[in-house]
């Protein structure tokens, strides 16, 4: 170790400093952390060292893409590039057209590197801060940056990142799309043989997710507008844990996508169908189609999937709107407003469905019912007739399916 710690020991002072810190360390703690600073010093230092070296090799100067002349020498220029280890310093040789066309300074060093001309961060970096964007506000962002990895950056630069990369993604998906749309060939995803087995689960539905409603700023107030989320997925049963029973199960994901979409129900419904291709929807054994009822969705659901799919309608959503129903005659508060929802419930979910059908028109039969109780059944009765090969909860259960949504929801 000693002799580690002599070949990093250089002129440097921050890492001179940083050795004699490490010597002189009491805890474990403390050992890793300035272990750490020094592998970014060394780092940055091996960075630049490296870039010096290229900076002053000979360049052969191109001509310039305007007026076709020679371009010219203009010397060393400076620049920094902020990354995941440190602030990176270095110069390189720049030219310029003698006849001064508008194409700025020209550093080929810059493009070996792959840098663009006003880049001042590293990707690695901006990726990094991207993915902390996905699931914090900009300003928690650039804390944890700062915590993670000691880089401070503006929560102006974390936005800017991330609309970049969104625009790029946006404008990658919509080429894709046209690929798809004009039936073009289109490669399918790589898919494990044993997940490429497994019956294939697709849901839908709506969310709200807060928005700033100012555009281009990451401050501002919040405004909630509602996002149309669906999941594509593999699934199969799993025993759940502490349970000594082995008919207890529960449903498991496998090689979970998802696909959210700000516009209509068309829209979602094209790339989710793009999606469901990729992930192999015309070759699996099996497809299942989950979401609660908003008309949209089964809309979506006919266009796209009825003819590969089996529709399940949300068990939990088909309870609450019974549970609606029920309260519209019945003081939802009294024993005998709950023991009739329990009961009808059981048979919604166990079957048969027709009982169900049954019960309420009886309850719809009393001539003391209220007009509006009456025409609460009666669309009651319409969503069951609508949906009545999507509520088949006996029979899904039988032969292993999901009843519930609630995949869809927690994405």
């Amino acid at each position: 170790m000693p002799c580690l710690i002599d070949n990093i020991q250089c002129h440097d002072e921050k890492l001179q400093h940083l050795v004699s810190v490490i010597e002189s360390a009491t805890s474990f703690q403390a050992l890793v952390l300035v272990s750490w600073q020094i592998a970014k010093r060394v780092a940055v230092l091996l960075i630049e060292e490296i870039l010096a070296r290229r900076g002053q090799q000979q360049t052969h100067w191109s001509n310039c893409p305007m007026c076709g002349h020679k371009l010219h020498s203009k010397g060393l220029a400076k620049r920094q590039i902020t990354t995941l280890v440190g602030v990176i310093h270095f110069s390189r040789r720049t030219g310029r057209c003698p006849n001064r066309c508008r194409i700025g300074l020209v550093a080929p060093l810059d493009t070996q590197l792959q840098l663009a001309k006003h880049q001042r961060s590293g990707l690695p970096l901006q990726r990094l801060a991207c993915l902390l964007a996905v699931f914090v506000p900009f300003e928690t962002a650039t804390q944890l940056l700062e915590e993670m990895i000691g880089i401070s950056v503006s929560p102006r630069s974390v936005w800017y990142w991330v609309q970049n990369v969104g625009q790029r993604s946006i404008e990658a998906l919509k080429s894709q799309l046209d690929t798809f749309e004009q039936g073009k060939p289109m490669p399918l995803d790589s898919i494990d043989p044993t997940i490429e087995q497994l019956p294939m689960l697709i849901g839908a539905d709506g969310v709200m997710v807060p928005f700033r409603r100012q555009k281009e700023t990451p401050k501002g107030t919040t405004l909630w507008r509602e996002v149309k989320v669906a999941i594509v997925t593999r699934f199969r049963p799993r025993r759940r844990r502490n349970q000594n029973d082995p008919n207890q199960t529960q449903t498991e994901l496998v090689d979970r996508r998802l696909v959210a979409c700000l516009g209509s129900i068309d829209d979602l419904g094209k790339r989710l169908w793009f999606e469901a291709v990729r992930g192999g929807v015309t070759t699996a054994k099996q497809v299942v189609f989950i979401s609660d009822g908003a008309r949209g969705f089964w809309r979506l659901f006919e266009t796209y999937f009825a003819h590969v799919a089996i529709g399940i309608l949300d068990f939990y959503h088909a309870a609450q709107n019974l549970f609606k129903a029920v309260t519209t005659w019945l003081d939802g508060r009294t024993k005998k407003a709950r023991g009739w929802f329990a009961a009808t419930r059981h048979q919604l979910r166990h079957g048969p469905t027709m009982g169900v059908r049954m019960d309420i028109e009886q309850a719809l039969s009393d001539p003391q019912l209220s007009d509006t109780s009456r025409k609460v059944g009666e669309n009651f009765l319409n969503y069951l007739d609508t949906h009545h090969a999507h509520i088949q909860y006996h029979h899904f259960k039988a032969i292993g399916l999901p009843i519930g949504s609630g995949m869809v929801e927690s994405a």
